[in-house]
């Protein structure tokens, strides 16, 4: 997902004969990890997840609140769900959908994927349209699963089409090398990466530790100014293992 005003959860839809993962592609770590997360000057929380269910098909949901004072004021939050399968060593997302009740602007979208007829279906505000799936296409919150992906197949990432709720857009996903990064929760060694949207003229980067299955430890975007959004890794759990800032 690109980091926009916060990460997010919802309903999930499952798509009747939607292809199933190769036997030979790599499985991807479960996994369920919190977030310190700020915007300008708010605060809050975020969640994301990723599980994999009997069919193959894996499930990768994103929640953000907010913290402190404004908390009490601001009900509500941003929720996504990603249904995605790997097939052919490539993501193929399946179904995406965002409940935002905290912003201002509207931020709702449902996605469905139909491969074998070649075709999306995209609803939003009361609009709906059927498109062709452009090649490697990819909803909001898998980008921040593709680099998850591709490293697991011994590749970088590198450049994916973008569905978001009213356009789409080429996102190039560049590699620009490795650091020792600190959180809340420790040091990782990490890759960073960056991409750049021209439709909302933001840098987003981020941190994958490939330690922990390149889950991202760390994210910041910024607009053509200034810092807009951050995000850091205060918890996080793979099988029986877990870590969480002291």
């Amino acid at each position: 997902m690109m980091f926009r005003l916060s990460p997010v959860l919802t309903s999930i839809a499952i798509l009747a004969g939607a292809p199933v993962a190769f036997a030979d592609d790599p499985v991807l770590q479960p996994f369920s990890a919190e977030y310190h997360i700020r915007i300008s000057i708010v605060s809050g929380s975020s969640t994301m997840s990723l599980r994999r269910e009997a069919n193959e098909e894996y499930v990768f949901e994103t929640r953000a609140r907010a913290a402190g004072l404004i908390g009490l004021f601001v009900r509500g939050g941003i929720d996504e769900t990603s249904r995605f399968v790997v097939q052919d060593g490539r993501i193929r997302p399946l179904y995406f959908k965002r409940v935002d009740t905290i912003s201002k602007d509207k931020r709702d979208v449902e996605l469905e994927f139909d491969w074998t007829n070649g075709k999306l279906l995209r609803r939003y505000d009361d609009v709906t349209e059927e498109l062709d799936i452009p090649a490697n296409a990819v909803d909001p919150s898998l980008l921040f699963v593709v680099v998850m992906v591709d490293r697991s197949h011994g590749r970088e990432p590198q450049t994916y089409t973008l569905v978001e709720r009213s356009h789409t857009e080429l996102i190039n996903i560049v590699e620009e090398g490795t650091e020792m990064v600190e959180t809340r929760t420790g040091k990782f060694p990490a890759i960073r990466y960056s991409h750049f949207s021209e439709a909302v003229g933001r840098t987003t980067r981020l941190w994958a530790s490939p330690d922990i299955g390149h889950i991202t430890v760390k994210m910041e975007q910024h607009d053509r100014k200034k810092k807009r959004a951050s995000l850091e890794l205060t918890k996080l759990s793979m099988d029986n293992s877990s870590l969480t800032a002291e």
